[in-house]
């Protein structure tokens, strides 16, 4: 079985490829194409995506319905954990027999798109595909100078949890929307002094990409130029290491032996945040549904400290994506275009995956929605305003980057490493990955 790292060198392409410049910021507008054909012949689909049981239920509902209005299309499916995901999507790739419609990273979006395995979406008109409903913002995240080679299934933004029940009984504020990071670590300090024994502040996220992510866009920087090289300067590491470090040295942070153990675990249980070690998680806002039934106590959500900008901003939670190479190609479209706008496909996905992608959906199920999931979309509706979207997509190196981090902050954590020499490392192997 092949692995990611060694799809990145099928097809002649460079793993540290430019990555595809957006063209919400400044992209040259697409060659004009031939409009696609529509096609509403018999067509015998397969499908994969990686979820979990509540996702494979919804999805599968969706697809029964998609069914029933159309009996001439058949969509067989498979799902499994994100863990192998990508490992069998690229061996049906590599094989050359990939499946019709799969579900896709925004990580890996420019990576897949540099291949040349994605069926451009934009040569297909709205007798096909119908946007007219789109969040317009979600549309600039994934349209590219050359084109759109995914859809977003959902959004979500980042989001930091809190544990409501063990903050107020340990006398205890929660942690205000409006938190500087520096604000936020003083807030940690404060609340790690009555904490009961075996709970900290918040979870160690000094090696997290999405966290980090967080904290260099609040400065005003991306974690990605255009041409694919790393968006920031050197400083902007330091500075996160020394974060967490001084916070990991006067008690308001998890343990890194701790953090490393439930970071590893093989499910959501095992979290910082559902045994109750963490006052504080970082996440993704659609994650509110998953881990509330982990934990009798009672969960609320708010957005990441801020810098020179909120740190946050709506983002595409997962992508659906046809290949190239499909048979089908117009019946594939219009299972994205039936999943967008369907009322009924998008009652029965719900907000599992994010916050809908069309905006009417957002209106007729928030009756049918959890206290948890109304939270996720009122936090989504509330946080989106005022925030600045990314400029560039990850490059096909990103994954080794975000290892890099992964590992320079574990060095520190766990192996005692200075601040400034897993800095340096993480710059050079961050560097190099993106060559």
């Amino acid at each position: 079985m092949i692995t990611r790292r060694e799809f990145t060198a099928l097809a002649g392409v460079v793993v540290g490829a430019p990555s595809v410049l957006l063209e919400a910021c400044g992209g040259t507008s697409p060659t004009a194409v031939t409009p696609a054909p529509k096609s509403t012949a018999p067509a015998n689909m397969q499908m994969i995506w990686w979820g979990n049981a509540d996702r494979a239920k919804r999805t599968e509902k969706v697809i029964a319905l998609f069914g029933q209005k159309y009996p001439q299309y058949r969509i067989t499916d498979t799902w499994g954990p994100n863990s192998s995901y990508f490992d069998k999507l690229n061996t049906q790739i590599a094989s050359g027999s990939p499946p019709d419609v799969f579900q896709m990273d925004m990580k890996y979006l420019a990576t897949y798109t540099q291949k040349g395995v994605l069926l451009d979406l934009a040569r297909y008109g709205s007798d096909i595909l119908d946007l007219s409903d789109f969040d317009p913002n979600l549309l600039k995240e994934v349209k590219t100078k050359n084109g759109t080679f995914g859809l977003p299934s959902a959004l979500n933004m980042f989001a930091m949890l809190h544990n409501a029940t063990v903050i107020d009984k340990a006398g205890g504020t929660p942690p205000s929307s409006d938190l500087t990071w520096q604000q936020f670590a003083d807030w940690c300090l404060a609340l790690a002094k009555v904490l009961p024994k075996g709970t900290w502040a918040v979870d160690d996220f000094s090696g997290a990409i999405n966290a980090f992510e967080g904290w260099v866009h609040s400065l005003g920087y991306e974690l990605y130029s255009g041409e694919g090289k790393l968006g920031y300067p050197k400083q902007v590491v330091l500075d996160w290491f020394n974060y967490w470090s001084n916070l990991r040295k006067a008690g308001g942070v998890v343990p890194a032996d701790v953090s490393a153990a439930a970071s590893n675990a093989s499910n959501q249980s095992a979290s910082t945040i559902a045994t109750g070690k963490a006052a504080t998680f970082m996440t993704h806002s659609n994650f509110l549904e998953q881990y509330q039934p982990l934990t009798k106590d009672k969960l609320a959500i708010g957005p990441y400290p801020k810098g020179k900008r909120p740190a946050i901003y709506p983002k595409v939670s997962q992508l659906w994506c046809v290949s190239a190479k499909t048979k089908y190609p117009s019946q594939a479209v219009q299972f994205l275009s039936f999943y967008t706008n369907d009322p009924d496909a998008q009652k029965a996905a719900g907000v599992e995956r994010g916050a809908p992608p069309a905006l009417k959906a957002r209106t007729f199920i928030a009756p049918l929605l959890t206290p948890e999931q109304k939270a996720e979309l009122d936090y989504v509706s509330q946080f989106s305003k005022g925030t600045t979207p990314r400029t560039s997509l990850d490059p096909a190196g990103a994954l080794d980057v975000t290892n890099a981090l992964s590992q320079a902050a574990q060095s520190i954590g766990l192996g005692g490493t200075s601040v400034q020499t897993a800095t340096d490392k993480f710059w050079s192997d961050a560097n190099q990955a993106l060559q």
